[in-house]
């Protein structure tokens, strides 16, 4: 009771009550107390990590996530600055991590305090989205950029002569074509009404002929020699 005689919500009772609301949200969400152990994981979170909750319960969240950044320095760690973020008060920032380690998936993580009556911060709900399909078109473009750059430096190098363009047949043009265009292995055997095995063969092909590694590279030499 307040000073009025009001009733005053017990902090236990409205950490449980947000602890109840996360339980049911779409996306993974996991709480930590303050000594970093797993409080709460909701059945998203199962499914998204194929680990039940009776499982991770209890035991440190740097353990459990192990999450990395691009460079793939630990993210999730012991002593991270999130907790002390919290309780200045300061603003904590969404994040990408690389969960699971290098075979896992990739999430953006925004961290919600969960406060006392006070505002006193209790434990930190982490919400995490996947952004798997982001992350591979980001590699993908940088990949495209730097091999596009290592072509205008070869060209841009004296007493080095260009390469012709290679020769390739109409449906090799056509495999290119389409992945200079963003399409995958299926849209291409689906757009050709061909196997996917025969999609590779084509493009094991054209790289060779080419003289690249990767499709990125590819995809930089059809641009640059205006092939798509």
């Amino acid at each position: 009771m307040d000073a009025k005689g009001e009733f005053i919500e017990e902090p236990s009772a409205v950490a449980d009550g947000i602890l109840r609301t996360l339980e049911a949200c779409g996306d993974p969400v996991f709480v930590v107390d303050d000594h970093w152990s797993i409080v709460s994981w909701n059945k998203a979170a199962e499914s998204a990590f194929h680990r039940r909750a009776d499982d991770v319960q209890g035991h440190p969240c740097y353990e459990v996530i192990a999450g990395a950044d691009d460079s793939g320095r630990q993210v999730c760690r012991l002593h991270c600055e999130k907790w002390a973020l919290a309780r200045r008060g300061a603003p904590i920032h969404n994040f990408d991590i690389q969960a699971l380690g290098d075979h896992g998936v990739w999430a953006n993580v925004s961290i919600l305090p969960i406060c006392d009556a006070g505002g006193r911060p209790l434990a930190l709900a982490h919400l995490l989205r996947n952004v798997n399909r982001a992350k591979r078109l980001e590699r993908f473009l940088q990949e495209l950029a730097t091999d596009a750059e290592d072509v205008l430096a070869a060209r841009a190098t004296n007493g080095v002569t260009e390469r012709a363009p290679a020769r390739l047949t109409l449906r090799e043009a056509e495999v290119l074509g389409l992945l200079a265009h963003g399409a995958g292995t299926q849209v291409i055997a689906d757009r050709l009404g061909v196997s996917t095995h025969t999609v590779h063969n084509h493009i094991a092909v054209i790289l060779n002929k080419l003289g690249v590694h990767s499709r990125a590279g590819a995809v930089a030499y059809a641009f640059e020699h205006h092939l798509a």
